[in-house]
């Protein structure tokens, strides 16, 4: 086996087990509003961003961070729907999420834990849900509590990933120390 693939194993084993735990519970958990297997990617995406984000302590905190504002502008563009909907075609939702895209990357000049990639996914996280929840037939803050505790999921599992791995990559690297 390479030194490159005795590397990865640790995080691969546990990249494996926690993408089953994540999956099987996500699936299989009724809030009795909607479906909340629906918000599954919405971890995936914060987990993604916390290794983008350099994982550890600070990876979690921009991830969380970038995540939750992301999200919080979501929820602004599915409240702010129904008041635009009047207007011709798609124009006042997509002039509403324009805005709102405008003043997300604006906020990276806030601070470290405005992390726009995250902020990025986190809002893409609540159109998603909306979307596939039937735009308005789930109630806007049951979307965005769905969704939000999925981040908030996603990013905990990608510091628990790479921790476990990290106390599993000693035992690699002395096993490789001892077949020398």
């Amino acid at each position: 086996m390479s030194e490159k693939i005795k590397g990865l194993l640790p995080l691969s084993i546990v990249t494996g087990v926690l993408v089953f735990v994540w999956v099987m519970f996500a699936s299989n958990v009724n809030l009795g509003i909607a479906n909340f297997g629906w918000v599954t990617p919405a971890a995936f995406i914060s987990w993604g961003f916390y290794f983008a984000a350099g994982a550890g302590k600070p990876g979690f905190s921009k991830s969380l961070g970038g995540s939750v504002i992301g999200s919080i502008f979501g929820f602004l563009l599915i409240a702010l729907a129904p008041s635009v909907a009047s207007m011709p075609s798609s124009s006042g939702l997509s002039l509403v999420a324009a805005v709102l895209a405008f003043f997300l990357v604006l906020g990276m000049a806030v601070g470290d834990l405005w992390y726009v990639p995250a902020g990025f996914g986190g809002f893409a996280s609540i159109v998603f849900y909306w979307i596939v929840t039937g735009f308005g037939t789930v109630p806007s803050i049951w979307v965005w509590i769905s969704v939000v505790v999925a981040l908030i999921i996603g990013c905990c599992a990608g510091y628990l990933h790479t921790t476990l791995a990290g106390m599993m990559a000693p035992k690699a690297a002395e096993e490789t120390a001892m077949e020398r």
